[in-house]
This record gives C-alpha cells, sequence and structure tokens, in this order.
C-alpha cells in the first residue's frame, strides 16, 4: 500500500475516534510528500531523519514529530504491512520554564488606543472597532485564540451569561459564564455598523467584508497593534503575543484573589475548568508569575515555586464553574 494512502486512511480512522487531527494531519501528508510514492513497507529509519533534519527543528518539535511517525508506522506494523518499526534517532527532552509576557492594566490600555490609528487605512480587513473588542474578550475571558475566532453569535447566551464554546469538539466542549462586563462589550460589538450590517448567524469575528476571521489574519495584525502601542519585552528576543493575554487573564485573576483574601484551594479548580486545561498542574505555573509579597499564603498551601513543576494539594471539594461567575472573568478592575 502507497505511503499516501496509508495517511488518509490513518487520518480516517483517528478522525472516526473522536479526534481533530487537522495538524498531525497536515505533519504526516507532508511526510508521505517528502518520501514519495512508495510503498509504506520502505520506510525506513534514513527516510525518517532526513524528514526531521530538513530544517532547523527545535528539540520539542523534533519529538512530538518523531513521535508522530512512530505511532503511524507502528499503527500499519500492527496491521501487518511492513515487517518492523523504524527507530529513527532521538533528541534529549530539554525541560524549558514556562515565562509569557504579562501584559500590565496599562499596556492593554495603550492597545486599545492604539486600535483606531493602527486601522486608519481601508485597506486593513480588520476593523479597529472588532480588534479592540478581540483584544479585550480575550483578556476578559482568557479562551485560546483559536476557541474565540470560532465562536459564533449563536454561542453566546446573554439570557443566562454564558459562551458555548467548541460544541463540535470532543474535548474542549464546555460552557462557561460570563461576567456583566464581557456582556456589555459583547453587545456592543454586535450593534456595532462593523457586525450588525452582515446579520446573525455567523462568525463573532468578522473582517470588514464579512468574512470569518481567522488566526493567520489577526496574528500579523495584532503584531502591527502591539508595535504601535509600543510594547515591547525588554531584555528578549521573544515579543508579547496575541495569546499571553489568556495567561494574563490567569495571573491578574490570582492576584486579584490574594488581594481580597479569597482560597485558592476553592478558586483553583474554578480556574482550571474554565480556562479549559485537563489538569490543574497546568494554571499552577501562573504562581510563578504572581507578585512576590504574595508567596506567604501560596506557602500555606505548600506550593514549591523554586521549581516550573510546581506543586499543591488538591481540594477535598471542586466548586463548579458556574459559581462566582464574575469572580472567574473579571481580571483585576481597571
Amino acid at each position: 500500500m502507497k505511503i499516501a494512502q496509508c495517511v488518509e486512511n490513518f487520518v480516517a480512522r483517528k478522525r472516526v475516534c473522536g479526534y481533530e487531527y487537522d495538524s498531525s494531519a497536515r505533519i504526516l501528508r507532508r511526510f508521505a510528500a517528502f518520501v514519495g510514492r512508495i510503498d509504506i513497507a520502505l520506510v525506513s529509519e534514513e527516510s525518517i531523519n532526513l524528514f526531521l533534519t530538513r530544517g532547523h527543528l527545535a528539540h520539542h518539535t523534533w519529538r512530538s514529530q518523531r513521535s508522530l511517525i512512530r505511532r503511524f508506522v507502528a499503527y500499519w506494523f500492527a496491521r501487518r504491512q511492513i515487517k518492523r518499526i523504524p527507530e529513527a534517532e532521538q533528541k534529549p527532552n530539554i525541560g524549558s520554564r514556562f515565562f509569557p509576557y504579562v501584559y500590565s492594566k496599562a499596556e492593554i490600555a495603550r492597545l486599545l488606543a492604539a486600535a483606531p490609528i493602527c486601522q486608519v487605512s481601508r485597506r486593513c480587513a480588520i476593523g479597529s472597532s472588532t480588534l479592540s473588542t478581540i483584544v479585550l474578550f480575550l483578556y476578559g475571558t482568557g479562551l485560546r485564540v483559536t476557541e474565540a475566532l470560532s465562536l459564533t453569535d449563536c454561542n453566546i447566551d446573554f439570557r443566562n451569561g454564558s459562551i458555548e464554546i467548541c460544541p463540535g469538539s470532543l474535548y474542549r466542549h464546555r460552557t462557561i459564564p460570563i461576567g456583566s462586563d464581557v456582556q456589555r462589550v459583547l453587545l456592543r460589538h454586535l450593534r456595532s455598523p462593523e457586525r450588525a450590517s452582515f446579520g446573525t448567524g455567523k462568525a463573532l469575528f468578522l473582517t470588514r467584508k464579512g468574512h470569518a476571521l481567522t488566526y493567520l489574519m489577526l496574528r500579523p495584525t495584532f503584531r502591527r497593534l502591539r508595535r504601535a502601542a509600543g510594547i515591547f519585552r525588554e531584555n528578549s528576543p521573544l515579543p508579547p503575543r496575541l495569546q499571553d493575554l489568556r495567561h494574563t487573564f490567569a495571573v491578574h485573576s490570582i492576584t486579584r484573589w490574594s488581594q481580597e483574601g479569597w482560597s485558592y484551594e476553592k478558586m483553583l479548580p474554578m480556574l482550571t475548568a474554565y480556562m479549559g486545561n485537563v489538569r490543574e498542574k497546568g494554571c499552577l505555573r501562573y504562581f510563578e508569575l504572581t507578585p512576590s509579597r504574595y508567596r506567604a499564603q501560596l506557602a500555606c498551601l505548600d506550593v514549591r515555586t523554586r521549581a516550573p513543576d510546581v506543586a499543591i494539594r488538591p481540594a477535598k471539594q471542586r466548586p463548579r464553574v458556574q459559581e462566582r461567575a464574575d469572580v472567574a472573568v473579571r481580571p483585576v478592575a481597571s
């Protein structure tokens, strides 16, 4: 069986099982095009190594793609299409620390003020009102960029104050509450001339021509917005990113809880469920980015902040996400 056909059968099988498998399918198709029109039984360690060394891949990217290709060939090994599983070269697992950029409240205000100047040209595909709403929406909800762009106006329930996230996804589907501030931002956006002229039943964020906004369009626009606002990361070549608004939401929420004396053991499971993380460990990394004057409160929870993989005692009872909606949605008040 040709390798291209094996890739399509493998991807179809994964999607039948409920996986989206979009990015993995692109990598496997790229691998099939790289090795050419050969039989799956002729795939060797040399061909896999040549595919992985075709560019300057980071260690974690190398390991991820190698693991994907190995699962692919192991699938066909179990179906007796190949006689042995080729073992490609493996790179060491180099740990990396989690330090995203956390925007300050003043920097968020500068981004909003720079939006009309950044999008003044009619050639810009994204309107200034839409761009400002995206910044506020990501900062106020902590959603992933792809989750926000996949929303439609039908996913928003203003009567119950909730948003349905990724209704077609098996793993990311959830319903989250939103506070009154986020509701006012969304209502203003839906009633604005940039959005109201295209009617209902469409994507929440549209271009000036009424097409659904994509991440590939939004990323260079936000890069231009960030430069217009004069926001840069000092002593680092990595610039602040659009997805860092999600991390800013988490850090500002934790800081606000500390200032008001709320219990971490109660609020941490809520933040984990609200942001769509599978394990609490994903949110525990944000404790390293909180101000140092709150370390005494973290010490009461036995949080070891010296290492990147911090630990915390699990809460006895996890509160539901629907409780304290305004607390989870609103970051530190301006």
